[in-house]
Parts: C-alpha cells; sequence; structure tokens
C-alpha cells in the first residue's frame, strides 16, 4: 500500500497527467466512487486499517488519539497479516508520526520511525528534506529494499505513507512516476497486489477547499488497486467484481474487507472473513457492490457524502407576503419536488444558522472541559451554500452546507448540519464532523 497525503482524484488529473496515463495501464483499477468517511488524514486512515470508525474508537473510550498504548492494543490490520504469516512493514514521513503518533512498542516486522528519529537528529532538515535528499524518497526507498529483499521468498504485507511536500507539481510528477517505473522494472507488478492512494483531502491551507464547487474534489480520494497477472489468471471473478466496481460507491471500510479478503484467499480458506464492525452493510470489493448504494450503507456520514444532490441557495423577497400565499406556493413546491420558502429572510436564517453551529462549538468545549485552553468563539459571518432535502427525515427538516468564520482569528469552518425550521433548532450535529478551512498551524494552539 503506497499512500500519498492529499491527492484527490481531480487533483491526480489536473496536476500529474503522466501519472495518471500510467495508471490507466492494465492490471490497474480505479475507484471513481471511492469516498472519504472523515476530516482528517487520522480518520480515514485509522478506518481502512482497523475497521473501525474514529468516532465509535473516542466514544466509546477504549481508543483515543493521544491515549498511551491505544494504537497498539486495537486489531490493527497488520495484526492480521502478521497471524497468517505474513512479513509486515509500515513506513511514515516525519519523525512526530503525523497520522498515528502513539505507538509504544513496534507495530510491524520493520518500522520506518526509529530511522526517522535518527536522522533528525544527526542530519540538516528543512521543510522538504532531510540531508541532502527529499523527505520522502527515504519512504520510498524502505519500501522498494523491503519488497526486494523478501517480495519473491514470503507473503508480505506493508504501508508506506508519504507527504510529498511543497515540491512543485512537475518535479513531483517526476518523482512519483520515476517510483513506480522502479517499481515496475524491479518486476513488483509481476508478484503484488498494490493500493495506490490518497487519503484526507487538499491540505489545510489549499485554496480549492475555499471553492462552493470543489465538494467532490474535497471529499473523494484517488483510489487505485492493481491486481497481478497470476491474480487475473486464478480469480477471474474477483476480478470482474472489481472492474464492476470501479463505478459504484465505496468507502474506507470496504478498503478493510478487501484486505481481510485477501488474507482469507491466501490462507486458501473459502469460509467467510472479518469484516468491519462498524459496517455491516461493508464488504470487499471483488465482491460486486449494490448498484443503488447509498452512503449509509457504505459507512459513509452524511457531511462527508458525496452523492447527495445540493441545491443553490437563492434569496426570495418573502418576508412581506401573507402566510397564506406563502404556503399554497409551498405546497406547489413540494409536490414538484423543489425547495420551499420560508418567511425568514436569507440574511436572517444565514445568521441564526451560524449562531446555532457557533453555540454547538461553545458547548463542545464546555462539556469536554476545554474551556481553559480554547476561546469562546463568537460569530464573524456565515453564509448556506446549498440545501439538501431528505426524504426520509421529518418535513421541515433539511439539511444545509453552511460556511462560518468566528472570532477570534476569523477562522472559517465548512460543515452540513439538518435544520428543523418548525423547532428552529440543529439535529443530530456532531462538532467534530466541523472542516477547518485554510492554514490553523497558527491559530489551533489558540483556537
Amino acid at each position: 500500500m503506497f499512500g500519498i497525503e492529499s491527492l484527490s482524484r481531480l487533483k491526480l488529473r489536473s496536476n500529474f497527467p503522466m501519472v495518471h496515463e500510467y495508471l490507466k495501464g492494465e492490471g490497474w483499477y480505479e475507484m471513481q466512487g471511492y469516498n472519504r468517511i472523515g476530516n482528517d488524514s487520522f480518520a480515514n486512515m485509522f478506518t481502512m486499517l482497523s475497521g473501525t470508525s474514529k468516532n465509535t474508537a473516542t466514544q466509546t473510550n477504549y481508543c483515543k488519539k493521544k491515549m498511551k498504548n491505544c494504537l497498539n492494543s486495537l486489531p490493527m490490520i497488520w495484526k492480521d497479516f502478521d497471524q497468517a504469516n505474513y512479513m509486515t512493514a509500515y513506513a511514515e514521513e516525519g519523525s512526530q508520526g503525523n497520522t498515528f503518533p502513539v505507538f509504544s512498542t513496534k507495530p510491524t516486522d520493520y518500522y520506518f520511525r526509529p530511522f526517522n528519529l535518527l536522522g533528525t537528529q544527526n542530519l540538516e532538515k528543512n521543510a522538504n528534506c532531510l540531508g541532502r535528499r527529499t523527505n520522502h524518497s527515504y519512504i520510498f526507498d524502505f519500501g522498494r529494499q523491503y519488497m526486494q529483499r523478501y517480495l519473491k521468498i514470503r507473503p508480505i504485507w506493508g504501508l508506506f505513507w508519504a507527504n510529498y511536500g511543497s515540491l512543485s507539481s512537475e518535479s513531483l510528477q517526476q518523482e512519483i512516476l520515476r517510483d513506480l517505473l522502479d517499481l515496475e522494472s524491479d518486476g513488483v507488478f509481476d508478484h503484488t497486489i498494490m493500493i495506490f492512494f490518497g487519503a484526507d483531502h487538499h491540505k489545510k491551507g489549499d485554496f480549492t477547499r475555499k471553492m462552493d464547487k470543489a465538494f467532490l474534489d474535497f471529499h473523494l480520494p484517488m483510489m487505485f488497486i492493481y491486481l497481478p497477472p497470476w491474480f487475473r489468471k486464478k480469480y477471474p471473478k474477483h476480478t470482474q467484481a472489481l472492474h464492476l466496481n470501479q463505478q459504484r460507491l465505496s468507502s474506507n471500510f470496504d478498503i478493510y474487507n478487501t484486505l481481510m479478503h485477501i488474507i482469507q484467499m491466501g490462507n486458501g480458506s473459502s469460509g467467510s472473513y472479518q469484516t468491519s464492525r462498524d459496517c455491516p452493510f461493508c464488504q470487499s470489493l471483488f465482491i460486486n457492490l449494490p448498484w443503488d448504494r447509498d452512503c449509509k450503507k457504505a459507512g459513509i456520514p452524511k457531511e462527508d457524502c458525496a452523492c447527495q444532490t445540493k441545491k443553490e441557495i437563492h434569496e426570495y423577497a418573502v418576508n412581506t407576503a401573507p402566510p397564506r400565499i406563502i404556503n399554497q406556493i409551498n405546497q406547489y413546491l413540494s409536490r414538484n419536488g423543489f425547495s420551499q420558502l420560508e418567511v425568514r429572510t436569507k440574511d436572517a436564517q444565514n445568521l441564526h444558522l451560524g449562531e446555532l453551529l457557533v453555540e454547538s462549538i461553545n458547548n463542545y468545549l464546555n462539556e469536554h472541559e476545554l474551556l481553559k485552553k480554547c476561546h469562546i468563539l463568537q460569530l464573524n459571518s456565515s453564509k448556506i451554500i446549498h440545501q439538501h432535502k431528505d426524504y426520509f427525515t421529518p418535513f421541515r427538516t433539511n439539511s444545509y452546507r453552511v460556511k462560518f468564520s468566528v472570532n477570534p482569528q476569523n477562522v472559517k469552518f465548512l460543515t452540513t448540519v439538518n435544520y428543523n425550521s418548525d423547532l428552529e433548532k440543529l439535529e443530530g450535529v456532531n462538532v467534530e464532523h466541523f472542516s477547518r478551512l485554510g492554514d490553523y498551524t497558527e491559530t489551533s494552539k489558540c483556537l
């Protein structure tokens, strides 16, 4: 498994066309409906490697990101590979372990972090380089040498996770393409299944996150799966299913199930394989996914679902119209599937939703005893971007995508919430799903 931070489907096509062209080759399958399930790399990687959502882990208190020995005690996927007699390896760029910072003991047979710690202590370091080499080149070489050593000897599994930093698009494209060609020349693609993916979304300061129409790019990371010739020949039905599933909705839970399915096939067992505990409807990508699958059955939260049809919000001068006329218009709009008018003006509704959202954050800070560390927030501005009517929710409940900013520091957020206009309150709000917009390096410690 080779992962690149912040690489989406759109960014691959627009910034790295040569890499995209290479990935169109025989044996590569792009999961075009692959949808993220969380706000950050930790949430998405955690689910992919454990079959458990970050929310379940934190809400049940059996694992929190900074809890000592937390991740070592969890049933992470490399433990399943180890029990199946696979050699295992894990490498992530960054001496602080940006995604998984709390391994108290070595999690896999080969673990990159000790080398990286030693390097940062003894070599000159900047944002992109360690010594005379780029940071990510060490990750790739670690993975390449691991495969050269063991690939033809015994079953192996590895995850190699890199952040290619602030290199220009052209130089980065050349490096990624060269890495893939080096693996091809080593004969790796004759033997191994490879998952080549991007996680999270754009970088925190990426301007495209601030664009209303970047929703799909924001929620659809890159996901390619390579099947070697021997696998395609031995498992034609599984190969055909993966080909079909390219056009269907999938998630991190399905990747976890696929990995468990690979272990089961490697054992020569025809029985069932262990599946995700948090997504009972999720399955291996080697089995046909339902054509009408929705986000709920794929384990994707509503606020991250790229399948929802959103309507642009337009301002209507209805605040002076008689209520009887408004009701008649709304009955007509409802019958024809359009959004209903409300007596509340757009500016007033924007302000009201923004106030409720900021109140939710402040309540969260209070409930988690964080007010000694964090400022009480005040609404600066709010804007409703899209509206979505979910016909399975109560009549007067609508889903809104809202962008709002708070003081201090004019920090911006983006979220999707359900709002009941009869009760004038939010329903099922989850503050941990709010997305920060822009770079929060300078504000995360005080906000």
